[in-house]
């Protein structure tokens, strides 16, 4: 009996130990945030903003997990407003956009496809779902179906408003769904051909895009698994991380940054910390190099997009 019990107990604790090394990699992976920042995680660019409370009497503030791949998890209670999630560092108008997991909204909380463009500067959203009162009110300028679902059209203004560009005005494109749903896929170029009927077009450069969770003067929480690939010809290729065979040297970097390209053809973009766009390549090379001499010292992402997938990688400039 006893030789039963010291067998059955070992069989147990292999059986937990297993399963701590299971989750060992994903909490050695997660990274907790709580101010105002991008940047790049497991392969995906991420974004977090949080206006603060602002003389109101909503003073939380939110808490972004950063999960493994394109997954992050927030929560929040008693929050202004606030906005974060996962995606990629650059938008595309023919990105299908696949989400998963579980959304919360409260009484003003939202998931969306959210990003911005500039030239024109617009802030843009695809509303999946959000709390009990549906965003962002008015009178919509009509409907379409798209993805299983029907999409509500609203154009808005926003006058002296914090931007990517500092305070500024604006206007925000939004495409609100009827029936709420946290996970399925977003054919994003229906909604810019959609908006674009209405006479709402979309900015000539792209800033990030990402999946978002926003919440406005309320409490919430959710947890979206992210990843996406790009529509091309009808065709739609799928993103992976080609981290490893995307190799950038020396980093950090004095003067000229040395990079090898996994395949053809391929954009690069450098970015600032803010997603600015500073270069622009289309290499048909597999060795190729930037000239860093004419940026002053601080962080810049090296951004890859190629049929072959997109990474992201972080540069320091000395």
């Amino acid at each position: 009996m006893k030789m039963l019990f010291k067998t059955e107990m070992k069989m147990l604790l292999f059986i937990v130990f297993s399963f701590v090394l299971l989750l060992e990699p994903q909490r050695l992976n997660a990274q907790t945030i709580t101010s105002n920042q991008t940047g790049n995680n497991n392969g995906f660019y991420y974004s977090f903003w949080n206006h603060g409370a602002e003389g109101t009497t909503f003073t939380g503030t939110p808490t972004m997990t950063l999960g493994t791949a394109g997954n992050y998890s927030i929560t929040w209670s008693n929050t202004n407003n606030f906005t974060a999630g996962k995606g990629w560092a650059v938008g595309s108008p023919n990105r299908v956009i696949h989400f998963s997991g579980s959304f919360d909204g409260g009484s003003n909380g939202y998931l969306a496809v959210y990003g911005w463009t500039k030239n024109a500067l617009i802030e843009y959203y695809v509303v999946e779902s959000y709390g009990s009162w549906t965003p962002p009110g008015g009178t919509s300028l009509g409907s379409f179906s798209s993805d299983g679902g029907t999409y509500n059209i609203y154009l808005t203004t926003r006058t002296n408003q914090p931007s990517i560009v500092g305070t500024a005005t604006f206007q925000q494109f939004w495409s609100v769904r009827t029936s709420k749903r946290s996970s399925g896929t977003v054919s994003f170029a229906n909604h810019v051909a959609a908006w674009k009927a209405k006479g709402m077009n979309l900015g000539s450069v792209w800033d990030y895009q990402i999946m978002e969770t926003e919440g406005y003067h309320s409490s919430g929480s959710s947890n979206i698994t992210v990843s996406g690939s790009i529509e091309t010809a009808g065709i739609s290729v799928p993103f992976r991380d080609v981290a490893t065979e995307f190799s950038i040297y020396p980093n950090p970097v004095k003067d000229r940054l040395n990079f090898t390209l996994p395949g053809s053809p391929a954009e690069v973009r450098l970015l600032t910390v803010n997603g600015d766009e500073l270069l622009l390549l289309k290499p048909e090379s597999p060795e190729n190099n930037i000239d860093m001499t004419k940026y002053n010292a601080g962080v810049y992402f090296l951004y890859l997009y190629s049929k072959q997938g997109s990474v992201t990688k972080k540069i320091i400039k000395i």
